[in-house]
């Protein structure tokens, strides 16, 4: 139930508040430039429509993460650990918590996993290189307030944008250069599939780009983003194209597809104190991708202890993916979230988070699974938090 996760909360949040200060989240060993961070993240939460949680009632998530200078850069490693996962479950309301299903393994279960394991070659502020393990959000697709589930929006419309392709962490490359001191140029290319795309997939099969476990395709991802800096006004303005050439089964059941692209853009600014940011995206994937289309809009006010954020989102499902639910019902999702963090200490954040779903998993009407309208209740706690570093640039 919702009140063992409550629980837990509330029991770290005393914890900390009887327990001794703890050290600031990032620590540089001496003079080496060494620096390590570390955080864990636990979400409990409950829907209006069923008496059984998402998923679980409670998840827990440890990121820990390294530099180590190596040469004329440095070497980038993050672990990251989970207590339940969502891939081989079929979540109440899919895409309601962002922080679960970050690590699984075969049987879907949570484990630790080495994430990211990437050579970092460069200054961020005019050009650098980083290549290896990558996760390509981390690149692309960058919101200021909407885009870390472990302190910001947690569901996952308001983390990134669903109309992109992105595959989970895989090998590849990104390259940024600011050719000028208001114009930055972000080139991404990862294979296709990552760690969490195919249950099957092993560290050793990143390296395959040939096929996946059920006989397709893998293909490679390519991404190139427009960064603009409107400095007077604190403007900041990204456009970007995709594209996919990964195998995908038809929605419609006749074979497969093979090459998707798209196009996106997001904006951040600043109105009379408050934050706010918008992302829009389209792609003509309609017969292997159910969102084709995608809009939202979130917003940031600091207030008194911590930060308050309301964020819209909308998803227009293709009609390929909606005909395939049959005898469901299939509509385009709209969702909304609330949220108040408070920062307890520099170490602790406390999150109460509500959330409204019209349409969850993409079905207006369906004989066993939640659909129509629902709501989602939750509880976070941050513990150490560390956003991790999206914006590179």
């Amino acid at each position: 139930m919702l009140w063992r996760g409550l629980s837990v909360v509330c029991c770290v949040l005393l914890a900390g508040l009887a327990g001794p200060s703890w050290p600031a989240q990032a620590i540089e060993v001496g003079d080496s430039g060494l620096n390590i961070e570390a955080g864990a993240t636990i979400v409990g939460q409950r829907t209006s429509r069923q008496a059984s949680a998402i998923d679980k009632d409670a998840t827990a998530s440890v990121d820990v993460l390294a530099d180590i200078p190596v040469g004329p850069g440095a070497l980038h490693l993050y672990i990251e650990g989970a207590t339940s996962a969502d891939i081989s479950a079929v979540s109440l309301v899919g895409g309601a918590n962002g922080d679960a299903g970050t690590a699984a393994n075969r049987n879907g279960r949570g484990r630790v996993q080495l994430s990211e394991l990437y050579y970092y070659l460069g200054d961020e502020e005019t050009s650098f290189l980083q290549a290896g393990l990558i996760d390509a959000t981390r690149f692309a697709d960058i919101s200021i307030i909407a885009n870390d589930e472990t302190g910001q929006f947690l569901a996952d419309p308001l983390i990134n944008n669903p109309s992109i392709a992105f595959p989970d962490y895989t090998l590849g490359a990104a390259l940024h250069h600011a050719p000028l001191a208001e114009t930055h140029l972000m080139l991404v290319a990862t294979g296709a599939a990552g760690l969490g795309d195919d249950p099957e997939a092993s560290y050793a099969e990143l390296f395959d780009l040939g096929s996946t476990s059920e006989g397709m395709n893998d293909g490679v991802f390519v991404l190139a983003e427009v960064f603009f800096e409107h400095r007077p006004v604190g403007t900041f303005w990204r456009l970007g194209g995709w594209y996919s050439s990964a195998e995908s089964a038809r929605f419609d059941g006749l074979g497969t597809n093979q090459g998707v692209a798209g196009i996106y853009g997001n904006v951040d600014s600043e109105l009379a104190g408050i934050n706010w940011a918008a992302r829009a995206g389209w792609n003509n994937g309609g017969e292997v991708l159910d969102t084709g289309g995608f809009a939202s809009f979130a917003a940031e006010q600091a207030m008194p202890g911590g930060v308050i954020g309301l964020g819209l989102a909308h998803h227009w499902l293709s009609s390929d993916f909606k005909q395939s639910m049959a005898p469901d019902a299939g509509g385009d999702v709209f969702m909304a979230e609330a949220y108040y963090r408070w920062d307890v200490t520099d170490w602790l954040s406390i999150t109460p988070d509500i959330q409204y779903w019209r349409n969850p998993n993409g079905l207006s009407a369906s004989a066993g699974n939640v659909a129509g309208n629902v709501w989602v209740y939750g509880l976070r706690a941050q513990i150490m938090a560390i956003p991790r570093r999206k914006h590179e640039d």
